[in-house]
């Protein structure tokens, strides 16, 4: 049986429509990749999927719901987030796990011009250590503004809100 995917690859939709599954694609596309690029560690080619002016901060469930204006991490700029990457990675050259990111299937708003977009997608982050277990980091959300530029979509806003309140370890790049 053939799958959603590809049948809708096979209808005959409008030249809009079809656009927008493009643009769309391209996003979930975009999701997974920065998810893929953590789970290498190659956080330089992960570095480049964020726009130059981007906004990047984690903040757990419980503040939000408190209305506390706490973040876990907040990088204004993308070098700040360049900066937060090589302190995290520095620190953690000790404790080297393996992780494997879950993404649900990011729902998509564009913008009428698609030129901008609004995402969710679900996450759950898992780390195998040393002694080969794998448990579960983290669960939340990426909640992304994205930007589409010459060379595609950037992602110009991250937050990621932590339903986990209390992270097992150490922080990590999440």
């Amino acid at each position: 049986m053939a799958s959603l995917h590809d049948r809708l690859k096979e209808a005959p939709v409008s030249g809009k429509a079809d656009d927008l599954l493009r643009e769309k694609e391209e996003i979930c596309q975009l999701i997974r990749r920065s998810c893929q690029l953590l789970d290498q560690e190659k956080y330089d080619a992960w570095l480049e999927l964020f726009a130059e002016n981007c906004v990047y901060n984690v903040v757990t469930w419980e503040n939000v719901q408190a209305g506390y204006a706490f973040d876990l991490i907040r990088a204004p700029d993308k070098p700040h987030l360049a900066e937060w990457i090589g302190i995290v990675t520095g620190f953690h050259q000790v404790e080297r796990v393996k992780s494997l990111h879950l993404l649900s299937t990011p729902l998509i708003e564009l913008s009428p011009e698609n030129q901008e977009a609004q995402s969710w997608a679900g996450f759950a982050l898992y780390r195998t250590g040393r002694d080969g277990v794998t448990q579960l980091h983290c669960v939340g959300e990426y909640r992304d503004v994205l930007h589409k530029v010459d060379s595609g979509w950037r992602i110009q806003r991250r937050e990621v809100l932590l339903h986990t309140s209390t992270l097992p370890g150490t922080l990590q790049v999440i």
